[in-house]
């Protein structure tokens, strides 16, 4: 920031983006790797399996829902208006390190015993296809990437707080209420991007981008890290849905999980409640209004 201001004399970021100064490339990447390292993205991430693992659940649910997302956030703001000339001169190599991000997450989730390290993987696994789709410089991968951070927070949220009502959090060893293993089956489901979920709505748009921008080859990427994902999250959901029926959780700990579950069907039978304000904020960052 001090050398955006000592370069432009202002800090207000609709004066800097018309300026339109290449000389804020170093500074461009400077705020890529601090917001990278926030965001989680390959090779930053190194905090984020330790940190989403020991954290109490409640914790780890707003890590994964809310605090990797204002990483992305401010990448968002940052990329499409103060620096919008560095973003689309790199663009590609953006593209190229959030499909490493994908596969690198969804790969080391697969070979995780541990369900909450798994799921810090998983997380990993996301970020990189909210990063990929916001690369590709579009309107529809604006929208792919603000869905797919809505997606992303209620079906995480969701699973890390069913893990606070599991007795064993090795994966094979999963116990706990089939009230649980309902809500932690649909948020897997949606993270897995089958239809009728949020995850679905969000993936079906970053696809299109990637179609859209002649990237095909990450619509792929994004399609086989699912695939991967629904190996393990359907493992984990199998081992749970197996587990003994007499195992008691509270019922008031079980509330929270059942509203973010039904907010993962609803935003995904229903994408039309959220979409206007989605493609207003899409329009506004690509400048288009």
């Amino acid at each position: 920031m001090g050398i955006v201001y000592e370069t432009t004399g202002v800090l207000n970021m609709d004066i800097i983006s018309s300026m339109n100064i290449p000389q804020l490339k170093i500074t461009f990447l400077l705020f890529l790797t601090s917001l990278g390292i926030k965001s989680g993205i390959f090779p930053l991430h190194l905090w984020v399996p330790d940190a989403h693992s020991i954290a109490p659940p409640p914790v780890s649910a707003l890590l994964s829902g809310l605090v990797l997302k204002i990483g992305i956030y401010s990448m968002l703001r940052l990329f499409y208006t103060v620096f919008k000339t560095n973003f689309f001169e790199m663009n590609d190599i953006l593209m190229a390190v959030g499909a490493i991000t994908v596969i690198f997450g969804a790969v080391l989730a697969l070979a995780q015993k541990d369900l909450k390290r798994m799921m810090a993987y998983s997380s990993i696994n996301q970020i990189g296809i909210i990063f990929l789709a916001f690369s590709f410089g579009t309107e529809l991968g604006i929208i792919g990437a603000l869905y797919m951070i809505l997606a992303h927070a209620v079906a995480k949220a969701c699973l890390f707080l069913c893990s606070g009502m599991v007795a064993d959090l090795n994966i094979l060893n999963l116990k706990s209420k089939p009230s649980v293993s309902l809500p932690f089956f649909i948020g897997s489901i949606s993270l897995i991007g089958l239809p009728f979920t949020c995850g679905f709505i969000g993936k079906y748009f970053v696809c299109l981008a990637a179609i859209e921008t002649s990237n095909t080859l990450y619509a792929g990427i994004i399609l086989f890290a699912s695939i991967i994902s629904a190996v393990y999250y359907l493992r984990a959901s199998y081992y749970l849905f197996r587990s003994p029926k007499d195992y008691k959780t509270p019922y008031l700990m079980q509330i929270p999980v059942y509203i973010t579950s039904f907010a993962c069907i609803i935003l995904g039978v229903l994408p039309i409640l959220i979409m206007d304000i989605i493609e207003l904020a899409a329009k506004t960052l690509g400048g288009i209004i």
